[in-house]
């Protein structure tokens, strides 16, 4: 018996891509293409919350946290961009031991109807995902790109330290986080990074209007341990790896996806939440 098994768990869809010839594109806005692929699998969605402090980042990927933000009003962006991405930063860096971390965006997501995907609101995705490819932030790439696109604003940031911070470890982040709690539906789900097989992947693009994130997309594996905290407030995040350039025994990504819980009451509040994306740099 493995520790897993003695959690408390909900039983619920993710859908996994069925790979194609073609590299994927998922979208995530109205009127789109059709999707790819993807098919629907009830797994076993394992509570974090008893085993909360050994979960960790280079283990499993994700960790879940607690942290009071400073912020009233989530949905007010300037607050957001002005004061959470800085607090935000601080989390990730008290977490990682980081010199020093950049949030350079975020996404608001609910499932309300009401709300149309538009600029920074998008609808949870139960497609199993991560946002980014390892290949998209190696330390030598990250410099290219930054130098032709922003080499004085990351030099700003950097300071004296730039040269050596862009040739040391580089992480991609996400800080996860609801606008308002308890989450009682449309949790988010985080796969165990050690349970997921290199031949699970599948580089795929995520169209979100303006703008397309390369990652990957997954196939389903029966071997992945799924977790969620059920519950969640606001004053509880989830800091997830999206890359990492350290590959010696430690976690890369956590594949996750949002999924519809079985046990929810029929009039659960729509969950909205609030993810911010980092670079993380270690000296």
């Amino acid at each position: 018996m493995s520790a897993t098994d003695t959690l408390p768990y909900v039983e619920a869809e993710l859908r996994y891509t069925i790979p194609t010839v073609e590299r994927p594109v998922f979208y995530y806005q109205p009127n789109h293409p059709p999707q790819p692929p993807a098919a629907p699998h009830t797994v076993r969605i394992h509570d974090m919350r008893s085993i909360a402090r050994d979960i960790s980042l280079d283990r499993h990927g994700f960790a879940l946290i607690q942290h009071r933000t400073q912020v009233d009003d989530l949905w007010d962006e300037d607050a957001v961009r002005n004061v959470y991405y800085p607090e935000a930063a601080r989390v990730v860096c008290t977490a990682t031991g980081a010199r020093r971390a950049y949030a350079f965006d975020h996404v608001l997501r609910t499932p309300d109807p009401d709300y149309r995907p538009v600029g920074y609101i998008s609808k949870p995705s139960r497609l199993v995902h991560i946002d980014r490819s390892d290949g998209s932030i190696g330390a030598g790439f990250l410099w290219r790109s930054m130098r032709r696109t922003r080499e004085q604003r990351l030099r700003n940031l950097l300071g004296d330290d730039a040269e050596q911070l862009l040739c040391g470890r580089i992480q991609v982040m996400t800080l996860w986080r609801p606008m308002r709690g308890p989450v009682l539906d449309t949790h988010l789900a985080l796969c165990d990074h050690r349970t997921v097989d290199p031949n699970d992947l599948v580089p795929s693009d995520l169209e979100y209007g303006e703008r397309v994130s390369r990652g990957y997309t997954f196939t389903y594996n029966r071997s992945h341990v799924w977790y969620y905290a059920p519950q969640m407030t606001r004053d509880e995040a989830i800091l997830f790896k999206c890359s990492d350039t350290k590959t010696e025994n430690c976690a890369q990504f956590a594949p996750h996806a949002a999924f519809d819980d079985p046990s929810a009451p029929s009039d659960a509040p729509y969950r909205w939440s609030v993810e911010v994306r980092m670079l993380v740099f270690h000296a």
